[in-house]
C-alpha cells in the first residue's frame, strides 16, 4: 500500500533540495544524473522558479530568458514524467538510449 503523505514529503524534499542546488550551483554529480542538470548547473542563475505546494501536489513552474535553458526545461519536464509513470526503468531507458 502507498503511503501519500511519506510521497508527497519525499518529492517536496527533492524538488525544494534540487531548485536550491542549481540556484547554488551544488551540482552532486550523480552517476546517473540527467544531462540536463549537468547543463542547470553549468548555467546557474538562468532559471525563475516558482514552487507551489498543495496537499496533493507540488507545482513547478520554471521560466528562463535563455532560449537553451528553456529548450532543456522541457525535456526535463519530460524526464520527470517518465520517471513519474515509469520509475526507475525510464532512467536506465534514458541513459540506455
Amino acid at each position: 500500500m502507498i503511503n501519500y503523505p511519506v510521497v508527497m514529503d519525499a518529492l517536496v524534499s527533492h524538488v525544494v533540495g534540487m531548485t536550491a542546488r542549481v540556484e547554488d550551483g551544488r551540482d552532486p554529480q550523480v552517476y546517473v544524473q540527467s544531462p540536463t542538470l549537468d547543463f542547470f548547473f553549468a548555467r546557474t542563475g538562468a532559471i525563475e522558479t516558482e514552487l507551489e505546494v498543495t496537499e496533493e501536489a507540488i507545482l513547478v513552474v520554471q521560466t528562463s530568458d535563455d532560449p537553451e535553458i528553456l529548450a532543456a526545461l522541457h525535456v526535463h519536464a519530460g524526464e520527470v514524467s517518465d520517471m513519474a509513470e515509469q520509475g526507475m526503468m525510464a532512467v536506465h531507458e534514458r541513459m540506455l538510449g
